[in-house]
């Protein structure tokens, strides 16, 4: 799980390139709402661990961001990235119950 964590923040960040799937291209943009549909301030208390490498796009830092489109999503803001980011980390700390 840290690993699958950790893999997805280096996508944010731009640092790994995953190739767009056709899964993706077909239902991403469609599901792509799921990525900000909840308060960032609350998403953020969750993931401790990395709360340090979640770029700080709701204050209009982009510079962290990854320019190039998410593999499932495609083409994302950097609000949408960092949020997504902290709701899937939240996720898999609370299917573990951290």
């Amino acid at each position: 799980m840290m690993a699958h964590c950790s893999a997805a923040l280096e996508m944010a960040s731009g640092k790994f390139f995953a190739k767009r799937t056709l899964l993706g291209r077909i239902i991403g943009p469609r599901m792509r709402h799921v990525l900000t549909d909840v308060e960032l301030a609350h998403a953020l208390l969750q993931p401790l661990l990395f709360v340090r490498e979640i770029p700080a796009a709701d204050r209009g830092d982009e510079s962290g961001c990854a320019k190039h489109p998410h593999p499932f999503f495609g083409n994302i803001t950097p609000l949408e990235w960092s949020t997504g980011m902290c709701k899937h980390i939240d996720h898999h700390l609370k299917q573990f119950e951290v």
